[in-house]
């Protein structure tokens, strides 16, 4: 429809509301929202166009207080809600506003489309905040206790007496609002925070129990779990004379941990709970004697409770050769990084084990890592 105008007279007794555009253009019709006597009570429009409203909430019906229970009565409460957007049940021991105690009263609030078949309404306890469909216990003298659920698709609510109370009767009060209510909720899986004494914003935060090396759903550190911790740890083995057999032979080694000697052994264990994670190992095979020959290097490993041995199984493996060299004094070298660590795990018994040629060789051998 195209636009339009209707040309008036503007002046006393002007049959429509007009107003001159700010480009100076024709009067346009206005059309007011509220009473144009106050400006309180008219409607604005922002500078983006937008209508600017406030909404204010309203009683969309209430009962009660009505007796519900009692140590000799119970008849349930009930409330129709198809235009209300939210609800608060009120718990009380008289109607009166000087209410008295209820000992040991039991109910349940409960919602239907057809007021005839009825299921568990979810509230927000407001003392607690807690989420419940039922409530039971004692209410002392002079205290009302609120229930509050939001009623999306609910047609009817009612509270429902369960129990008999010991002693006292139990009144109850439905007020159904026109406004939506979101129920306040309890998160869990997280980290629990516990706030400082007097104060709101600094706290201290309770760690959730982490188990290294164990992956968790919910975890933080100030550093990596690796690093927690961390022991220092090397193995070293210093021109020693391998098995000349066609086998392996456990390898003695010394170990060091965070620069303490220890006693030299030919198998060791990873400390209980920890893992023990390799990051080199430096292998060099010296002739001492005119022959070619070569030597093979093995870490062998086995769970914790068995005998680490020179048939338990192969974690990593290297062979150094002179490679037909036949000269006293010719050293094979080889070194491996580990960027992300060789790992071993907690308790597990592991050992170096070599062979050679002959018997005209030395090793060396350097196993660098640490335990966390």
């Amino acid at each position: 429809m195209a636009d339009s105008n209707v040309a008036i007279t503007a002046g006393s007794g002007t049959p429509i509301d007009t107003q001159i555009p700010a480009d100076g253009s024709d009067h346009r019709q206005v059309v007011v929202l509220g009473s144009p006597s106050t400006n309180a009570r008219v409607a604005e429009v922002d500078a983006n166009g937008r209508l600017l409203v406030a909404a204010t909430g309203g009683s969309a019906g209430a009962i009660g207080p009505t007796q519900i229970e009692s140590t000799s009565a119970n008849s349930a409460l009930a409330l129709a809600v198809s235009t209300a957007g939210n609800v608060t049940f009120w718990l009380a021991g008289t109607a009166t506003t000087t209410t008295a105690a209820v000992t040991a009263g039991s109910v349940t609030f409960e919602q239907s489309v057809d007021n005839t078949n009825w299921s568990p309404l979810l509230c927000v306890r407001s003392d607690t905040g807690a989420a419940v469909s039922t409530w039971s216990g004692t209410l002392s003298a002079g205290v009302g206790l609120a229930f509050e659920a939001a009623l999306e698709g609910v047609a009817f609510v009612r509270v429902r007496p369960t129990a008999n109370a010991s002693s006292g009767t139990l009144f109850a009060t439905i007020i159904a609002g026109g406004m939506a209510f979101s129920p306040s909720m309890t998160l869990t899986g997280i980290p629990a925070v516990t706030l400082a004494a007097g104060s709101s914003a600094v706290g201290t935060v309770a760690a959730p129990s982490i188990t290294k090396a164990t992956q968790a759903s919910t975890g933080f550190t100030v550093q990596p779990l690796r690093d927690a911790g961390r022991v220092a740890v090397t193995l070293n083995a210093n021109q020693v004379a391998p098995s000349a057999a066609t086998t392996d032979a456990l390898t003695s080694m010394t170990p060091v941990r965070d620069g303490v000697n220890g006693t030299a052994a030919t198998a060791f264990a990873v400390t209980s709970g920890k893992r023990f994670r390799i990051q080199s190992i430096t292998l060099s095979m010296r002739l001492t004697a005119a022959t070619a020959a070569w030597s093979r290097f093995a870490i062998r490993s086995t769970p914790s409770g068995t005998t680490v041995a020179t048939t338990s199984p192969i974690v990593w493996q290297m062979e150094l050769s002179s490679q037909n060299v036949a000269a006293t004094g010719y050293v094979d070298r080889f070194h491996a990084d580990f960027p992300d660590g060789l790992e071993l795990p907690s308790a597990a018994n592991f050992a170096l084990v070599s062979q050679a040629s002959g018997t005209g060789v030395a090793l060396t051998v350097s196993i660098v890592g640490f335990e966390y």
